[in-house]
Formats: C-alpha cells, structure tokens, sequence
C-alpha cells in the first residue's frame, strides 16, 4: 500500500531518503527505509508531527516535523530555512528539542528531532483543576526565557 505523506510516497509507511554530510535527507534509491514514519502525535495550523524511526540511528525513535508553508523552490526561503536547521543543531539547552536533521525533501521543509516522552505543557495546562501556582508559573517562563535566550545567542529568531 502506497500512502501519500507531504508530496512523498511511503511504501508501508517507510521514508526512504538518506542524510548527506549536512544532515538533509535525500533517496538513495537502496529501498531501504531511514525513516519510518509512525502516527501522528500533534497537527498544528503550521505543522504536523508524526512519530518515527530512524533506522541510521539504530531505530531509535523520532519526532518529524513537516511544516505547511512550502519552500515552492524560492531558493532564498530554502537557504534560510537551511541555515537555522544548521544553527538549531548546534543549540543546546534542556528546554530546547534536540534536532538531529532537517532541510527540504521534495517541496517540504521537515526537522527530524528527539522524540520526548510525556505531557506537552498544552496538555499540562489543559488538565489542571484549579488556576496554575505563581511559582510553577514562573519556573516554566523562567525556563523558556533561558531556552529563547540560548536561540537568540545563535542568532536565530
């Protein structure tokens, strides 16, 4: 069964491309899946997230990001896209997702990255019963502050 997924085919819902130097995904023609993609966990205006494995990293398990906005082969918007993927990688704080590959597949602007476990602070917030303590409340924003701040210290914004 062939699936759509992003303008690509999924055979058995396997993503058959393979990362170069730069960590970009691209078909080696093996037929050897390097991504396999699972269910989706989060459908956003901007974006969808599917669960996956990657086989290169020893099946380990992923998040997959493809964004909405396509890049329509404006190789300005593509080069951008590229070099915040390159700038994301090297960024590090325990409030950031890790982001192990990204670029443009087909007409689609993707990220591969560390799939974490637990409850999204949408979710959090969604399930409280009474309004969220000021404390916690400020440790969340004190913790993405210094998160935006490790962004803006690589230039991204």
């Amino acid at each position: 069964v062939l699936l759509s997924f992003c303008g690509n085919l999924i055979k058995d819902k396997s993503f058959v491309p393979t990362r170069d130097d730069k960590g970009h995904l691209g078909d080696d023609c093996s037929g050897h899946a390097v991504l396999v993609v699972g269910t989706k966990l989060v459908e956003r205006p901007s974006c969808v997230v599917f669960k996956g494995i990657d086989k290169q990293l020893g099946d380990r398990a992923v998040a997959i990001k493809i964004f909405i906005d396509r890049p329509n082969k404006n190789k300005e918007w593509i080069d951008a896209f590229e070099r915040e993927v390159a700038l994301l990688r090297n960024a590090s704080h325990r409030a950031l997702v890790p982001i192990i590959a990204g670029g443009v597949e087909g007409d689609w602007f993707y990220l591969v990255m560390e799939l974490i476990d637990g409850m999204t602070l949408r979710e959090y917030l969604k399930g409280l019963d009474a309004p969220l303590d000021t404390k916690v409340a400020i440790d969340i924003i004190s913790k993405v502050a210094l998160a935006t701040k490790e962004i803006h210290e690589k230039n991204l914004r």
